[in-house]
């Protein structure tokens, strides 16, 4: 399991949606900043997010009362919001 580190060079590419260069999504976390930044959203909206069942975003596995992101699950999402848009 990867998680993704605030220094880590793949940042700035995860926070613009991007994949980081030679890695799993699958194995790749995110952390909460790292998806706030993401989507340009609070810590609330987050957390609304997560509880809105008719919008179905990606919940987190929790760590030491820390929440992480699967990349390729939010990916997923972003995915069917696209596609449910059209």
């Amino acid at each position: 399991m990867q998680i993704a580190s605030h220094t880590d060079k793949s940042q700035a590419a995860l926070a613009k949606g991007q994949s980081a260069p030679n890695t799993d999504p699958r194995q790749t976390f995110l952390t909460g900043p790292q998806v706030q930044s993401r989507y340009q959203k609070s810590h609330v909206t987050i957390w609304r997010w997560i509880r809105d069942s008719e919008l179905a975003f990606p919940q987190p596995l929790k760590i030491n009362r820390l929440n992480y992101w699967c990349l390729a699950d939010l990916e997923a999402w972003e995915t069917a919001q696209k596609n449910s848009a059209q």
